[in-house]
């Protein structure tokens, strides 16, 4: 006997299911290319309401009242009546920064690369000593 060939009837299912084959890839291509876009946008989404949630929560910071007397004695140096203001000079470059409970420590970032930099000059300065 012969080796199997293949018949007429399977060389036109084959070409067939190439030909569908090659039909749906452009479709189904696209279809996950949208996917991973639409993924992308809820994943924006939601650290932009994230973002909104935390501004909204300093805005009502800023709705009350002893919160921006706070800010106001800490930031601009106010006092009020009746309080006598002191400032005290001549101290390290810690005392300038706010306390925990002020917006600009919510929202600053650790510290900067600049404040890093110069320290580690005035590291290595004191180490060579």
């Amino acid at each position: 006997m012969a080796a199997h060939a293949f018949s007429g009837r399977f060389l036109i299912v084959v070409a067939v299911l190439v030909f569908i084959a090659i039909a749906a890839y452009a479709p189904l291509s696209s279809f996950f290319k949208q996917q991973a876009e639409i993924n992308q946008v809820r994943e924006h989404i939601a650290q932009l309401e994230g973002e909104n949630q935390d501004l909204k929560t300093q805005l009502s910071w800023w709705q009350d009242d002893n919160f921006v007397k706070q800010q106001a004695k800490s930031r601009l140096y106010y006092v009020t009546e009746g309080e006598t203001p002191y400032l005290v000079t001549g101290t390290d470059f810690t005392s300038g920064l706010a306390d925990d409970t002020s917006a600009a420590a919510q929202t600053a970032p650790e510290q900067s690369w600049t404040n890093n930099l110069w320290d580690s000059f005035q590291e290595s300065s004191l180490e060579d000593k």
